[in-house]
């Protein structure tokens, strides 16, 4: 196995549809870290219902590597390439994917999210998200917590408790905030 501290950035793979699992399998055999966040999908098959886990972000792979070393990951059969700009793959940003990863961990029911009205930015303080920040979008029936990864351009949404949630406050006055909520 690689040793992950080697490698401290993640970056964005898109991969060919319907390849998400292989592609992450391949990559954690060749000793490389992935993210691939699932949800549990319940579709009707004939008569019957059947439930599958399904890629929240359909066609990405989330993969942790020396970007001047990329060549074992883009042979990976079923990667397409590194997500990036003109100048080179660009990475995710750590608080972004940090976010994603407890929304994974908590096994709360994820929904994939393509847009995000403006909203409140908040922070959970409590519960199984503990640490997550992201935007409010209150729908009709509910709450949900969006999190968003911004190379993707694409977000997942999470049920939210009232409970959880504190406003972020304005970067001069978070200090106060953590300091209160310390207490």
């Amino acid at each position: 196995m690689i040793p992950s501290e080697l490698y401290s950035t993640w970056y964005a793979l898109r991969v060919k549809p319907r390849h998400e699992k292989r592609v992450a399998e391949h990559l954690l055999g060749r000793g490389y870290e992935t993210l691939l966040p699932l949800t549990r999908s319940t579709r009707v098959w004939g008569r019957r219902p059947s439930t599958a886990s399904v890629p929240v972000f359909d066609g990405y792979v989330f993969c942790q590597f020396d970007v001047h070393r990329r060549l074992p990951v883009l042979t990976t059969p079923g990667v397409l390439y590194v997500l990036g700009t003109s100048d080179g793959p660009v990475p995710i940003q750590q608080s972004e994917l940090r976010s994603l990863y407890i929304l994974v961990q908590s096994f709360l029911p994820l929904t994939g999210w393509q847009n995000t009205a403006p909203g409140t930015d908040v922070s959970i303080i409590a519960g199984p998200l503990m640490g997550v920040s992201g935007v409010v979008l209150a729908t009709a029936n509910d709450r949900k917590l969006i999190v968003s990864i911004s190379l993707l351009q694409r977000s997942v949404a999470v049920e939210l408790d009232s409970d959880w949630v504190c406003a972020e406050a304005p970067a001069n006055d978070r200090e106060n905030v953590a300091e209160l909520l310390s207490k």
